[in-house]
């Protein structure tokens, strides 16, 4: 049961649960803000988001750049990142896909990558945060 749990919150997040935590994931705030903080992000700059949940740090992270592309392996968590930045997609600004991250769906461009994966085993965690800008 609790594989199950972990499976729906925070693997690859879906259903109600996992679609109500990831539409404002208020603990991830202090994170976000930290991470954008350490990117500092230019208007030209285009912003990869690998593992994009809810699409709350892409949307953030839009309110510099005029672009960004963002994959997440659930698709719920793409349905509700679309929503979130929806303005942004209607303009051609952001592109978001389902997808694995190890194989991206883009060519080589200049991007400014943030990528986040949160490692479950059987009772711990590893968190890994990796800051790149090219």
């Amino acid at each position: 049961m609790l594989n199950r749990f972990v499976d729906k919150t925070g693997r690859k997040p879906s259903g109600w649960l996992g679609k109500r935590m990831y539409s404002n994931p208020r603990g991830h705030y202090k994170s976000f803000r930290l991470t954008l903080d350490k990117l500092q992000l230019k208007p030209d700059d285009i912003f990869l988001e690998i593992g994009c949940g809810g699409g709350v740090l892409l949307n953030m992270a839009l309110e510099t750049v005029k672009h960004a592309k963002a994959i997440d392996h659930s698709s719920d968590m793409v349905q509700i990142a679309i929503e979130k930045n929806q303005e942004a997609v209607s303009e051609g600004r952001v592109e978001i896909v389902q997808g694995n991250a190890e194989s991206l769906p883009w060519g080589d461009n200049s991007l400014v990558v943030f990528h986040h994966q949160l490692k479950f085993t059987s009772s711990r965690y590893n968190f890994n945060l990796t800051f790149y800008k090219s």
